[in-house]
């Protein structure tokens, strides 16, 4: 909608404020409705644990990338941005950037021994300016994430649940 009328105000067929521009925006209602069970949390980590360690060229970051959207409910992009000087072992955090307000950091705990062996190991020897997850390929961050993760998703947890109810790798 913003871009239909910034184009009609721009051609001059529209002569008022955006509504969907600014301040002028609609509040979005961002109410998370779906969850996780215990269960569906623990079958779709044991899954992208298995794929990680079977499939450890391809693959070998996607349990991590897991637990880190599980534990924190970070965004997809702010879990991928993570670079090797965002790690804090010694205080048991994590510093992350929310790209949806104004790039503002905050901290999460470490939730796991079995999370700071992942980052630890993932981290090793790496600069603090290094992104933690990158392409075996190009050697650069990722953006995505694996493909692989939503098909455990649906293999996982979406079989038995009715269409509006289906989880995404985003609901994470």
């Amino acid at each position: 909608m913003v871009t239909i009328v910034n184009y009609g105000t721009q051609e001059e067929y529209y002569l008022g404020r955006n509504p969907f521009h600014n301040k002028f925006r609609l509040p979005v209602d961002n109410i998370k409705l779906k969850y996780l069970s215990d269960e569906e949390t623990e079958l779709f980590l044991r899954e992208l644990k298995w794929q990680s360690e079977s499939f450890e060229i391809i693959d070998k970051y996607v349990y991590l990338i897991g637990l880190l959207a599980v534990t924190t409910g970070a965004r997809m992009c702010t879990i991928l941005y993570i670079r090797a000087g965002d790690i804090d072992l010694g205080n048991g955090v994590i510093h992350l950037c929310n790209f949806k307000v104004n790039e503002q950091w905050y901290e999460s705990a470490i939730a796991t021994d079995k999370i700071r062996d992942l980052l630890q190991k993932f981290s090793k020897g790496k600069s603090p300016n290094d992104h933690l997850f990158v392409s075996n390929r190009t050697g650069k961050q990722i953006y995505r994430y694996p493909r692989v993760m939503n098909k455990i998703l649906d293999l996982t947890v979406n079989w038995h649940r009715q269409d509006e109810n289906r989880m995404t790798l985003r609901d994470l």
